[in-house]
């Protein structure tokens, strides 16, 4: 592949992957959104209505937060590729810093990234749902009925530790396939 088409295929990519990372990030949102509606509504409902709810927070905000790394790699991934090939196509455009820009109302651009800021706040909704999910279960140990607690946030860190044990991609090899 000539490194024209390189180039292009991988911004291509990286673009690709860009948006996906908000269309995911979004759809997560969402459900940990929902899921702290669900709770501030109706937490007193029934029983375990609450932990259960916060269970679910705690999973979709866990699986929010890898989802995020995850694309955050792909992103990377596929600008180091364009940074490679960039140079045969496109000169030095992607290396020369813009630290020339003016200050807007007062205030100066700085560089952040907003993918990482996206992953910090998936990474507060686990902090977040991780005190909810801890002040519904110690409410409930106060009962005669600490059972369907206990199982309830079992199955909550179950999920979570298969989600941070399975849900890995494997390595590649050139062609394609997992080793």
């Amino acid at each position: 592949m000539d490194e024209k088409k390189r180039f292009e295929v991988a911004f291509q990519c990286r673009n690709m992957e860009i948006d996906l990372f908000w269309k995911r990030s979004s759809f997560y949102c969402v459900f940990v959104g929902a899921a702290l509606v669900a709770y501030y509504t109706a937490r007193t409902e029934m029983a375990y209505f609450g932990l259960m709810i916060a269970s679910f927070g705690l999973v979709a905000s866990f699986a929010w937060l890898l989802g995020s790394i995850g694309s955050k790699w792909w992103i990377e991934n596929w600008e180091r590729k364009v940074e490679e090939s960039a140079p045969a196509v496109v000169g030095d455009l992607f290396s020369v810093s813009d630290e020339h820009l003016k200050r807007n109302f007062g205030v100066s651009p700085i560089r952040f990234s907003v993918t990482r800021l996206a992953i910090l706040l998936s990474a507060f909704g686990v902090v977040l749902w991780v005190v909810i999910f801890m002040s519904e279960l110690f409410r409930h140990f106060g009962s005669s009925r600490w059972w369907p607690a206990v199982a309830i946030a079992a199955g909550a860190i179950i999920f979570v530790i298969l989600f941070f044990a399975c849900a890995r991609g494997g390595n590649r090899t050139k062609a394609g396939k997992q080793p």
